[in-house]
């Protein structure tokens, strides 16, 4: 009986999730808004972990701003997502290809779902000390939205916002922000991230 009534709970729990991902043509589902469930949030987070994953978790996009003469310029970026300690972690690295100096690991981190704040939390450290963290604000199956701050070594504090719209299956269009004194988001960058296929 116990287990029946689980099962029944769980059918309507993924019943009204698919009723909400219908309904995301004209309404999308605010992450952290209370018509969803914890269950259905964490449902929607592994499933995007296995889209990022998929085909070995490798995604390559050009860098808008590269200058050929320029030292230390990079060409291209490059972010590798992999499997974290459990089910409910995706850790990533990224790595850049510069002028003179070739592959080079600038970011390490991971997403994680908070099981007490009930949300995604982001952290990364970089190659030159710099702390990142922050939660996505808002997800859904085509979108997600990161807020988080950086902070060096020295204090200093920046504060930015990633827009992450999947395209098709192998496509994801990220634009980036930072936080101006004025409180208004100021774009940085555009970037086109391509699945890439590992040999």
């Amino acid at each position: 009986m116990k287990t029946s009534l689980i099962a029944i709970v769980t059918f309507l729990l993924v019943f009204n999730y698919v009723k909400l991902n219908n309904n995301a043509s004209h309404k999308s589902i605010n992450y952290r808004s209370n018509d969803i469930t914890d269950l259905v949030r964490k449902t929607i987070f592994k499933e995007y972990i296995e889209f990022l994953l998929r085909d070995g978790g490798i995604w390559e996009t050009n860098d808008p701003k590269y200058e050929s003469d320029k030292k230390y310029s990079a060409k291209t970026h490059k972010i590798t997502y992999y499997r974290g300690i459990h089910s409910e972690i995706v850790s990533l690295k990224i790595e850049s290809d510069l002028n003179d100096v070739g592959w080079y690991k600038g970011w390490e981190g991971y997403y994680l779902w908070h099981p007490v704040d009930k949300e995604i939390k982001y952290h990364a450290i970089s190659g030159a000390g710099l702390i990142s963290n922050g939660s996505i604000i808002h997800f859904d199956k085509n979108k997600k939205v990161n807020v988080f701050e950086i902070l060096s070594y020295e204090g200093k504090k920046s504060i930015h916002k990633d827009v992450e719209v999947i395209v098709d299956q192998k496509t994801i269009k990220n634009s980036s922000y930072v936080l101006n004194k004025d409180g208004n988001w100021d774009l940085q960058g555009e970037f086109i991230w391509k699945r890439k296929i590992k040999d």
